[in-house]
């Protein structure tokens, strides 16, 4: 069909991934212990991401329709939200919480500071 384009495919993929990736992560044992369970939170957040992303440009004319449509708004305001969590997700109990007696009192605000950046821009 001339003029659909199919930018989600990749996306289809990535969700799917993320999904088997995330209940390959809780069934074995020795890498829930090694995780301590950090790292599933990300893979759900992506599997969301990517599923708001197939749910957006499944119809190749959506961008198109005036005023928007409820589906291109709630999914819009999902992908967004889950750039600015991604981040502040990772900065705070990925990288705070392990190293949270090494940082200083700067290392700490700013690992607040630089998700709120990102999502005011």
């Amino acid at each position: 069909e001339e003029g659909a384009e199919t930018p989600y495919k990749h996306e289809v993929i990535n969700a799917l991934l993320c999904l088997l990736l995330s209940v390959f992560l809780l069934i074995k044992p020795n890498l829930r212990d090694l995780y301590k369970l950090n790292l599933i939170p990300i893979i759900i957040l992506q599997f969301i991401g990517s599923s708001a992303f197939v749910a957006q440009y499944c119809n190749p004319y959506e961008q198109c329709y005036k005023p928007e449509t409820w589906l291109r708004y709630i999914t819009d305001k999902l992908i967004r939200s889950i750039y600015v969590i991604k981040p502040f997700f990772i900065l705070n109990c990925l990288i705070r919480e392990p190293l949270s007696k090494k940082f200083s009192r700067m290392g700490l605000l700013s690992s607040i500071l630089i998700p709120v950046v990102l999502y005011l821009l």
